[in-house]
């Protein structure tokens, strides 16, 4: 049997790792990610705006949300300049891994973008 988190993905995305490190982890506890067509939108509890960062993208645009913490421990355990994210929906764990070297990866669960939350 599959595990429900080693489902297909929807959504690759390759962006610069360590500006987005950087972003994550002065902006709140929340980072929100939203998925464009060759864009990355970032969106912090502390930003005014969001960080717009290019992007490789293939597959669906998505909009999900991690906690920072998680994020940045995550991203800043990899190596190389770019990080891969393989998102397979927004309720769902997400892989990321060093794009140049695949030595690296983790999988960290994104948190809930319910109002409540």
């Amino acid at each position: 049997t599959v595990m429900r988190w080693q489902e297909p993905w929807q959504t690759r995305v390759v962006v610069d790792r360590a500006r987005l490190v950087r972003f994550a982890a002065v902006e709140g506890a929340t980072i929100r990610l939203v998925v464009g067509v060759d864009r990355l939108d970032v969106f912090g509890d502390d930003a005014p705006l969001p960080l717009r960062m290019p992007a490789v993208v293939v597959g669906e645009a998505m909009t999900v949300a991690f906690s920072a913490h998680l994020l940045v421990a995550a991203l800043a355990a990899g190596v190389g300049p770019d990080a891969l994210f393989e998102l397979a929906g927004p309720d769902q764990p997400c892989v990321i891994r060093s794009a140049d070297q695949a030595t690296y990866t983790a999988v960290v669960m994104p948190r809930s973008l319910s109002p409540e939350s």
